[in-house]
């Protein structure tokens, strides 16, 4: 099956490539292009984007969004955070990865694969390799802002999975949804891993991706689970996350011409039990301010401040189930491990 076999409305395709370039063509590889999403941009920041930062470090509570946190050096070393020893998230999902690849697409409804915040994606060749033998065919459409870890990612999988199509989409998931439900109607497999669902606020993007779907789309997605927080604070405490907190405040640096100084900082950990999340801060060791040129943009911080770099939930499955039936998307299959750490659910669009 090749890609008009997969019923791609050939205008609308014609459309969504008019920013593609093509960046991996090599002789005896499939054809892996990216597209990108066209936005008016500072530092290659979408208007909104740039607005929600301006109040995250001027409010009463900082914090950096999260799109901020993936620059390319970012995105490197939380590549790097999976390998951390402590952080069993990584381990117990390629687990489930590798136990329940065959039973996952046996359930799939397409050979149309979608993965919102893929990265590199490196853990997802068994799954991938699966859906290929059920189809006969495989259209691979990973999703991220940082377009070069991604690209990397495509180019393994261009090697791995002979006979697959591989398209990336550079933006974020509500552009990335919404050009793949534009450009086809046949069912699509939508994959959210990684436990990025646990950076997220609430289900809003879970609501959006319903709203933009048809009936009987699905979508995979991976869990963290509510569980003893020693257990989920040392997954955090390591040199990576380390790394990783404090490149939050110098990819502002780097983009905005601001002056964080990581000597005036330092990393902690905090546990919210009522709000099952865990949060990773850099804290202030004195009063200053800190611009953003490029923006014009004066932050104040008083000595013990801190500014939350990012943020993990930690999720009850009957809870996921109450909230998801409430917004069109029903469990098809659930699969955890023996400790009951982390789970992946695959729904399907009601």
């Amino acid at each position: 099956m090749n890609a008009s076999d997969l019923g791609f409305n050939a205008e609308k395709m014609k459309a969504m490539s008019t920013n593609n370039t093509i960046i991996a063509s090599d002789e005896g590889h499939p054809r892996v292009d990216v597209w990108r999403a066209s936005n008016e941009a500072t530092a290659g920041y979408a208007p909104e984007q740039i607005d929600e930062l301006r109040q995250a470090l001027t409010g009463v509570t900082k914090y950096v969004p999260a799109v901020f946190l993936y620059d390319d050096l970012g995105s490197a070393i939380g590549d790097e955070i999976v390998d951390a020893k402590s952080y069993y998230l990584a381990r117990k999902e390629c687990e489930l990865l590798d136990r329940h690849n065959e039973d996952i697409a046996r359930l799939t409804v397409s050979p149309l694969v979608v993965e919102l915040g893929s990265g590199s994606g490196k853990k997802n060749a068994g799954l991938l390799r699966s859906v290929q033998q059920q189809h006969s065919a495989l259209y691979y459409m990973p999703n991220d802002i940082n377009e070069k870890l991604m690209y990397e990612g495509a180019q393994v999988f261009a090697d791995m999975l002979p006979g697959a199509r591989i398209r990336c989409l550079a933006g974020t998931f509500e552009q990335a949804i919404q050009e793949v439900v534009h450009a086809t109607e046949i069912p699509k497999l939508f994959m959210l891993l990684g436990s990025t669902i646990s950076q997220l606020d609430d289900f809003s993007l879970l609501r959006f991706w319903r709203s933009q779907v048809s009936k009987g789309d699905q979508i995979l997605i991976a869990f963290d689970l509510v569980k003893d927080p020693e257990i989920v604070k040392a997954a955090y405490s390591n040199s990576e996350t380390q790394r990783h907190s404090a490149n939050a405040l110098m990819s502002l640096n780097r983009s905005f011409a601001g002056d964080f100084d990581p000597n005036a900082f330092e990393f902690v950990v905090r546990y919210h039990s009522e709000l099952s999340r865990n949060e990773t801060h850099q804290r202030s060791l004195k009063d200053q301010v800190v611009r953003l040129e490029a923006l014009g943009l004066e932050a104040h911080f008083a000595k013990g401040e801190t500014i939350r770099t990012a943020y993990q939930r930690k999720f009850v499955l009957d809870d996921v189930t109450a909230q998801t039936e409430a917004i069109g998307l029903f469990p098809i299959a659930r699969f955890t491990d023996e400790q009951d750490w982390y789970a992946l659910v695959l729904f399907e669009a009601g």
